[in-house]
């Protein structure tokens, strides 16, 4: 993959998640923010889409892992905090609900396309790793 398409590709995936996350917080600030929070490690990405391409190294590859598997921790701790925050605004029949339930309420074809979106990137991430790694390994051989 050339560092061109990494970049778009990175670029690309950043903006339009970026757009719905914030879309989610709604203009009167009664949505849900749990959407931000794979932006806060967003950083990682772009140090592992760099590192796609150079994972001829095992510290390479073990760089890699690490840091997708901070990212998926910081993101688990994080999206815990964000989880129950109780809904503050809005109509009565969502009072007592957490944010992302009430979001969910109005907004399910966004959340689904979130989740979904975010899913594509990282299963296009793991697979360009698995694919990189495994040419690397048949030239060794």
């Amino acid at each position: 993959m050339k560092t061109s398409n990494k970049i778009l590709f990175g670029v690309i995936y950043t903006l339009v998640y970026a757009f719905f996350a914030i879309a989610m917080i709604n203009p009167e600030g009664t949505g849900t923010g749990i959407f931000l929070v794979p932006l806060l490690t967003w950083g990682f990405l772009f140090v592992v889409l760099y590192l796609l391409g150079r994972l001829e190294s095992l510290r390479a590859r073990i760089f890699f892992t690490l840091l997708m598997a901070v990212h998926y921790l910081i993101n688990l701790l994080l999206i815990n905090n964000f989880w129950n925050t109780p809904y503050s605004g809005g109509s009565s029949a969502d009072k007592g609900k957490s944010t992302l339930l009430a979001s969910w309420d109005r907004e399910t074809n966004i959340i689904l396309f979130l989740v979904a979106w975010y899913v594509l990137g990282q299963v296009f991430i793991w697979v360009k790793f698995f694919k990189e790694v495994r040419s690397i390994d048949k030239v060794k051989i």
